[in-house]
């Protein structure tokens, strides 16, 4: 299966976005969530997920900082940028 990371700031985002799709059937599996950008970071080091799906404003490190990191040493491959309101 394919793993997931989620970041966000708000607790119930991060339920939500867990309950959204029926991830297992699509071959996903949430790997972890995280709160922060920092905490994002040191989770998709430890999982290296296929899907990272973060929140822009975000405390300690925000989503922009956290991709430019995951980016800077190679993590990212591409990044898609897609607008959920």
């Amino acid at each position: 299966m394919k793993k997931i990371v989620i970041a966000d700031d708000d607790f119930l985002v991060r339920t939500y976005l867990k309950q959204l799709l029926p991830w297992e059937e699509m071959g996903f599996v949430v790997a972890g969530d995280a709160k922060n950008g920092k905490e994002a970071l040191m989770l998709v080091q430890q999982e290296q997920p296929t899907l990272l799906i973060t929140d822009i404003c975000m405390p300690v490190m925000n989503g922009i900082d956290l991709i430019k990191e995951l980016k800077a040493v190679g993590r990212i491959c591409s990044y898609p940028r897609t607008e959920l309101s």
